[in-house]
């Protein structure tokens, strides 16, 4: 493969904030760009700043014949199950499951992903008689602590498959609110962030690949969108800027070498057994790891069952351009 021509010609990852004041977004939002024949550049946005730069290097992106990847550096979705927990069967597709949680919280910054936790908490307890719901942290009024939450119990994990795997082992999950290294907050305005680009992108008419929650593996054309995960390319010194850097660098220097590939290709089988076009994966941690089937017993069959045909679709769709 070190012969291959690099597969993207542009590149645009950020290492996304979760705060609410756009001073503080300024200060934490660190966006990395290569563009051709440029040297990686760095630049601090606010989120509705990042929406505006991303959306026009899509459309530059297609105008000029290039293929663009971007990345973002926040859980992309929820462990399998808890949206139909949370909101019932009619949350099994992953594109609708992230335009209701958009619509909840609307485009302003001024919302407060919080409150819809809070609610979500509620919502849960009162559905499965718990004593309390999965999400917490510091600053999280209704629960600060984590509490014992029977995951179980609720038909979901506290963490997906992917932040499972041994590289992924100092990630947070989702449901962690506030504290050290802490993810939920700006997971939740990423997601919402994710909705609208989603939306935005179909009415351009720019067939933007959200992998691989669209198919096991993109198609040869056409922007991707990838989810991302500092720790994993950053071994230096820890900063904003540093981890959107090394985000950047390590994807394009794959590239380059003509390894990315084998990052971003999953088995169709695997890919329908696990329920990636509902929890996602991670950039960086190989897809063979779930070269297993789930077991009769698994948590995610009667899920899945519903899933079926949908993914199936979805594969025919996607054919085998990779």
């Amino acid at each position: 493969m070190s012969n291959r021509r690099a597969i993207f010609d542009s590149y645009l990852i950020a290492d996304y904030s979760g705060a609410r004041s756009v001073r503080e977004q300024r200060k934490h939002l660190v966006v990395a760009t290569a563009w051709p024949n440029h040297s990686i550049a760095l630049q601090h946005l606010t989120r509705e700043g990042l929406f505006q730069a991303v959306t026009e290097a899509l459309m530059a992106a297609e105008q000029h014949g290039q293929r663009l990847m971007l990345g973002f550096d926040f859980s992309f979705s929820f462990p399998f199950g808890f949206f139909e927990a949370a909101f019932g069967s009619d949350c099994t597709d992953w594109g609708k499951s992230i335009g209701a949680l958009y619509a909840a919280l609307g485009a302003s910054d001024v919302s407060d992903p919080r409150r819809w936790a809070a609610a979500c908490n509620t919502r849960l307890a009162e559905r499965f008689d718990l004593a309390c719901g999965p999400f917490w942290g510091a600053g999280f009024a209704p629960q600060p602590h984590k509490p014992a939450f029977p995951f179980a119990k609720a038909g979901f994990a506290e963490r997906r498959w992917v932040e499972r795997q041994p590289s992924m082992h100092t990630s947070k999950s989702i449901f962690q609110l506030g504290g050290i290294g802490a993810v939920g907050l700006q997971s939740l305005y990423g997601i919402s962030f994710l909705a609208r680009l989603r939306g935005w992108a179909l009415q351009a008419n720019i067939p933007l690949f959200f992998w691989p929650q669209d198919g096991p593996y993109p198609p040869k054309e056409g922007p991707l969108c990838v989810e991302a995960y500092p720790r994993l390319y950053n071994h230096g010194i820890k900063s904003d800027e540093s981890d959107a850097w090394a985000c950047l660098s390590w994807t394009k220097s794959e590239d380059e070498v003509g390894a990315l590939a084998e990052w971003l290709y999953f088995d169709k089988k695997v890919w329908q057994a696990w329920g990636m076009a509902r929890e996602g994966w991670v950039l960086g941690v190989s897809p063979k790891l779930l070269e297993k089937t789930p077991s009769a017993g698994s948590e995610y069959k009667p899920a899945l069952s519903e899933q079926k045909k949908t993914e199936e679709a979805v594969i025919d769709e996607a054919g085998e351009s990779w």
